[in-house]
């Protein structure tokens, strides 16, 4: 069975169906998507370039400094997004978990 338009944008739910209260339908427009999609194209290329040079930048790094690269990356991240805290206080954790039934 193929669905219309408004069907894939209720999911799939039969046209005219009654929305959610607190759900604002908005009309859908592609045209902002078109005239964006070449500079998202681009933006997303230098995303992923991006990660896979702080990938290999962590990966260099702990393997010099003797680390797991995954805890670099970690640990970057963490204090790039300012989460330093809530990663020591699951790093504790760990720890603990490791300390009492890895002995």
């Amino acid at each position: 069975m193929k669905l219309t338009l408004d069907q894939l944008l209720n999911d799939g739910e039969e046209a005219g169906t009654q929305e959610p209260d607190n759900v604002t339908a908005l009309p859908i427009r592609l045209a902002p998507i078109r005239d964006a999609l070449k500079n998202l194209e681009d933006l997303c290329l230098m995303k992923l370039a991006a990660a896979d040079s702080f990938a290999d930048a962590c990966t260099a790094a702990a393997k010099n400094a003797g680390l797991e690269p995954s805890v670099v990356k970690t640990y970057v991240t963490a204090k790039v997004n300012d989460k330093l805290a809530a990663q020591q206080k699951k790093a504790e954790q760990l720890q603990l978990l490791f300390e009492e039934f890895d002995r």
